[in-house]
Parts: C-alpha cells; structure tokens; sequence
C-alpha cells in the first residue's frame, strides 16, 4: 500500500480526600440535571456491585469548575492546579483542584491562532519537560474528514507565569502511520479512519500518559476490535512532533473492559495506569481500572460513576487521592445542554475525588511482545 494512497484516502469520586472550599467565582453554581447522552445501563449502580460480592467504593467530594462544559485532557501544574482542554474550543484553562470556580488563567497555544476551526482535543499528558496534546483524528459526527481534528500539539509546559507555545509544527500524519505501521495492519485502522466515531468501527482517539520507562501510550476509544480495548504504545512523541522524523510504535495491547468499553481516560500514577473505560457511543456507563501497564487484565475499581461522563483524571504523585473529571458538556442547564450556553460563565464541569484501594497484581499473564522498533512507513511531519 503506497504512502500517498493511504493518506489521500484518509483525507478523502473519598475517605482522604479534601474537603472542598468555596468557588473562586461567587456565582451560585447551576444544579446538574440528567444528560440525555448518558446511559441508565445496569452496569454501574451499587445494586450491580452488591449481585457481584463487591463493595463499591464511594465516591468523594465533588469540586464544580466554571467556565467551559466539555473537559477532555488535563495536565497537572503541581499537587494542586491543573491544565485542561476543552474539546469544542481551542484554548487551554488553568484550575484549582481545590476551590474549583473559575479558572486561574486562559491560555491560547501561541502559534495556532490561525486555526479557527475546532481541534478536538481529547488527550494529554506531559512528556519529559513539554505538554502533548492529542486530538481526536476522529470525523466529524456527519464523517466529514477535517485536518483541524488530526492534531498531536507539542507545548511549552503548561504554566501560570508564561504563555503557552507550540513547539515545532503540529503533527498531521499519526493517522497515515498507523494505518501502515504492519504490527496494526490486523485492525484495519485505514476503514476506521473513514468512518464517524459514533458510528460502530469509526475512529476516535481519546487516551494518552506517558510511560515511566518512556514515550508514551495512546488508547482508542473506537474501533474496539473483538470487544477489546486497544492501546498502542509510542517510543518518540517528542522527536516525532518537534524534529519531524517517523513515529516508532513499541507495543499494542488489547484489554477487555467489559461490554465493549474502549478507552475515555489513560493516567499514569504511582506504578499503575489508571483507566477510564466507555463504550464509543455511550450506550454503557463509563467505568474506573487500574492496569500494570503489561498484563493483558485490568482490574476494576468498584465506584459507581452513573452521574458522570468521566474523560480525564488529576493524579499528581504528591497526592494520596485522585480525580475523575467529567464532560459534561451534554448536561441539561433548564432545557439548554451545557456546551450551547452562551455566556461561559454559566458553563460548569465537576471533578470528583476518589481515594483508590491499594495496587493488587493483577492476574499473572503473558505481556504481549513488543513490537518492531523499526519506523512506521508513510510517516512524516507535516511541517
């Protein structure tokens, strides 16, 4: 398969946790209704928990963050504040964990100030001393391809003492790379590729951390191949982004999430790789794991997460406990969803903190091999 061919047709919730302060903002914060884009599945409330010998973990104080609805990706400044990306805009804010309210900074990426369309931005993670954000090269809802949504953003890290800036040019050509890297070619990401996200074997990236030992991982929230979820493993992000050479692809793992759950959420903290597990259109409730990063099982963490959409965690290391952030930008605000309010004050996110049981290892099973390190053909920046 030709490099050119291939890219043409890609283009054609606890017990420690703090207690929560007062808003920054003095505004009242608006009651959260139920979200007609979330689901009423069993799989998720207590009564479920208890049919299965487990107690289910409760979740912990809920903080409310003004300003913006749909929170994707978020990147810890320090034990306490956080960068987060909004998938309908294109500016990053700057949050308390704590007080939550409004946010302590607006901060555009210095260097996309010509991209009006929307990015997407669903994922990301810091990587050695830079911000990565992913979008999520997924179609539009109406499977209309748009370069706006086929981004990985290399930044300057995230700060509320200097502006935010794009390092290198952003990266356009992950979609190409992995539809011809051959160790995926058994997915057939060049079909997903081409198909809306809501739709059953579209595309639609929305996990990233980066790994201990290195590089980073990335998760599909769709396709799921066979009911598993898929995690691709990615050696060089920053090189690939900033000095433009081909990615190198080092591992592909697929985890079964149950009633095929793909991947909402990825965070790597103290050891184990924290999961958020939702089905590609919201036809299940999203559900908490842990994972060792090699195994081919997940644990499950028993917290009832009906009432949220949950899409990115907070887990500084500094920090006994962690949190789940919801997008809530389909939430019902008096017969309005959140994400078409029109003053940004009135749009609300919540967090909600959760302190996780200890690490027990998970079943002992076979990791899968790593794969070729040898560059992805059809890989190349965009710059």
């Amino acid at each position: 398969m030709s490099r050119r061919l291939v890219f043409c047709s890609l283009l054609a919730g606890c017990a420690s946790a703090p207690a929560p302060q007062a808003p920054i903002s003095g505004a009242a914060p608006v009651p959260y209704l139920a979200s007609t884009a979330r689901p009423t599945s069993p799989a998720a409330p207590a009564a479920h928990y208890a049919s299965q010998g487990a107690s289910p973990l409760a979740p912990g104080p809920v903080v409310v963050f003004e300003g913006m609805c749909d929170a994707s990706g978020a990147i810890p400044l320090d034990a306490r504040r956080f960068a987060i990306a909004d998938d309908e805009e294109n500016s990053i804010r700057v949050y308390d964990a704590e007080r939550g309210g409004a946010p302590l900074a607006v901060l555009p990426i210095t260097g996309l100030e010509e991209t009006n369309d929307e990015i997407d931005l669903e994922a990301a993670t810091m990587v050695g001393s830079y911000g990565l954000w992913l979008a999520s090269h997924g179609r539009t809802k109406a499977g209309h391809f748009a370069e706006s949504r086929v981004n990985m953003i290399l930044s300057t890290a995230p700060s509320l003492e200097a502006p935010l800036h794009m390092v290198g040019s952003a990266y356009r050509n992950l979609l190409t790379a992995l539809a011809t890297e051959p160790t995926l070619e058994r997915f057939d990401l060049e079909r997903a590729a081409s198909i809306a996200p809501q739709l059953e074997g579209g595309l639609n990236l929305e996990g990233l951390t980066a790994r201990t030992d290195g590089g980073v991982i990335i998760g599909f929230r769709s396709p799921v191949p066979d009911g598993l979820a898929l995690i691709v493993g990615l050696s060089n992000p920053i090189e690939v982004v900033r000095d433009g050479v081909a990615p190198k692809f080092d591992a592909v793992h697929q985890l079964d999430l149950g009633e095929r759950r793909g991947i909402r959420g990825l965070s790597e903290w103290r050891g184990r790789t924290l999961i958020i597990g939702g089905s590609p259109a919201y036809t299940t409730v999203s559900r908490l794991y842990t994972w060792d990063g090699k195994s081919t099982q997940a644990l499950p963490v028993e917290v009832d997460l009906t009432d949220y959409n949950p899409e990115a965690f907070f887990t500084p290391e500094e920090r006994e406990e962690v949190m789940v952030i919801s997008d809530d930008g389909t939430v019902d605000h008096g017969g309005t969803p959140c994400k078409y309010l029109r003053a940004d004050a009135q749009k609300r996110f919540r967090g909600v903190w959760l302190t996780l049981p200890p690490a027990s290892p998970a079943t002992p099973s076979s990791a899968p091999p790593p794969l070729s390190a040898a560059p992805a053909s059809g890989a190349g920046n965009s710059r």
